[in-house]
């Protein structure tokens, strides 16, 4: 069986191989390191969960039993993954669909304020959008994240986007997950985190943005 850093190398240098037209496809679910099984430990019970995305300070988590309640936001978690024996610690950030959860890692809060003011077209992708893609605009944008208008989504829901970064003359595709509701904008507004390995990462690295976390 191959290694985990096997499986990730591989995963990216695919990636790669398909981003020579600048649109980038992305695998369905990412692979290791992102996808991991763990086991999470809070609120004095411990439940069977899958890491499904993150960011350098965000984890997004799912419990295998949807019907599983998890306690009050703020509550610490240990989570221990399976596949290498590591133990994270954090504490809960948001509750979302489905089982899903949000993990803020260490002492860093999810917020942050190192963002380039843009105003972007993009058109949105989601499982949980009715018609399936919409046209949105993204009005804050960093290496971590966007802050993006015209799409209300659940917080946990997994969301794709498509547009051309300042600087750049391809568009991009890039997979990503609702981290908050905005409820002070005039449209309805959400934060979004991009996942980790995927290969747009590198192109939007190469546009002028800070590098931070998700809006």
């Amino acid at each position: 069986m191959p290694s985990a850093n096997a499986t990730l190398v591989e995963s990216e240098l695919a990636l790669e191989s398909e981003s020579s037209s600048g649109l980038i496809r992305q695998p369905e679910r990412p692979r290791l390191p992102i996808q991991v099984p763990v086991v999470a430990e809070l609120g004095g019970t411990s439940l069977a969960a899958e890491v499904l995305g993150s960011t350098s300070n965000v984890l997004l988590v799912e419990v295998r039993d949807a019907s599983a309640g998890l306690p009050p936001l703020g509550t610490p978690i240990r989570l221990r993954l399976e596949w290498d024996r590591q133990v994270l610690h954090g504490r809960l950030a948001a509750h979302g669909v489905s089982g899903r959860f949000l993990v803020s890692i260490g002492e860093r809060p999810i917020r942050r304020s190192r963002r380039v003011a843009v105003d972007l077209r993009a058109v949105a992708r989601s499982g949980q959008l009715s018609s399936g893609a919409i046209d949105v605009r993204i009005t804050d944008l960093s290496t971590g994240g966007a802050r993006v208008e015209g799409m209300l989504l659940a917080v946990g829901s997994d969301v794709e986007l498509h547009f051309t970064p300042p600087g750049r003359s391809a568009p991009i595709t890039v997979l990503g997950f609702v981290v908050r509701s905005i409820d002070s904008a005039d449209l309805p507004t959400v934060g979004v985190a991009f996942r980790l390995v995927q290969a747009s990462m590198d192109v939007l690295a190469a546009s002028t943005l800070p590098t931070t976390a998700p809006s």
